[in-house]
């Protein structure tokens, strides 16, 4: 993957002659610098330090430099830090920085011969996965009208949530056989071609313990019979939860 440098920061350190490490939260290092706060780093490498050391992101977007030795106590020094983040898919916006991805049903047409909403395509962040934004849905037929729902937590069952790509938190499921529960999110009609909905849904873990939000598109034939696809475009912001 491609990465870019976006700003040089300089930290100033005071040493106690034990610690190795420091944690630099993105409050302290996006003061003052060409750095926007909305941006979380990825990486980063230290270009001037009396001490060696490296660079890591943790989970929050704190900045932990790690040196080879413990600085001196009362030692003072400015450290200059180059940060990096991924420049391929990245999505700028008000909730940080985003990676762009997408779940599908591909091009085999899903059948439903029965009068009941039946699951078509859901997704469901990973255990201690950051938050998410639901940015737009495809729906897609034969010709054949149906109705379809879209779902928040609806219970499925049969559901066989695998990976939807090595760099993203989420998981889809294409194999859920029925549902129930669900708060409903959108709702519509369609039949022949596609019928594309636009939103900015922000969903992220709540309560305790927190609770993985799933999202689930139902269907059903108006009439005796109905086929029909689906596609979910979201992305995924960086920071703690």
């Amino acid at each position: 993957m491609a990465m870019q440098v976006i700003s040089s920061v300089y930290l100033q350190l005071v040493g106690d002659g034990v610690s190795t490490t420091f944690i630099i939260p993105p409050s302290d290092y996006t003061t003052g610098t060409a750095i926007s706060t909305s941006l979380t780093p990825t990486s980063g490498v230290i270009v001037s330090s009396p001490v060696p050391g490296t660079v890591t992101i943790d989970a929050c977007g704190n900045v932990v430099l790690t040196f080879s030795t413990p600085w001196a106590f009362g030692q003072q020094s400015i450290v200059q830090v180059d940060l990096y983040y991924p420049s391929p898919l990245a999505v700028i916006d008000g909730t940080g920085t985003a990676q762009r991805f997408a779940a599908t049903t591909g091009i085999i047409l899903f059948t439903n011969s029965t009068p009941n909403l039946i699951p078509l395509l859901s997704i469901q962040p990973q255990v201690g996965a950051t938050s998410f934004t639901f940015k737009n849905l495809e729906v897609f037929g034969n010709g054949q009208l149906y109705h379809f729902q879209l779902l928040l937590n609806a219970t499925l069952t049969g559901a066989n949530f695998v990976n939807v790509d090595p760099e993203s938190s989420m998981t889809y499921d294409l194999s859920a056989t029925s549902y129930s529960g669900g708060r409903l999110l959108d709702a519509g009609d369609g039949g022949y071609g596609k019928n594309r909905n636009n939103y900015e849904l922000s969903f992220e873990f709540l309560g305790s313990p927190p609770i993985q939000p799933t999202i689930t598109l139902v269907f059903a034939p108006v009439g005796k019979c109905a086929a029909a696809g689906s596609t979910f475009i979201w992305d995924e912001q960086g920071g703690c939860l």
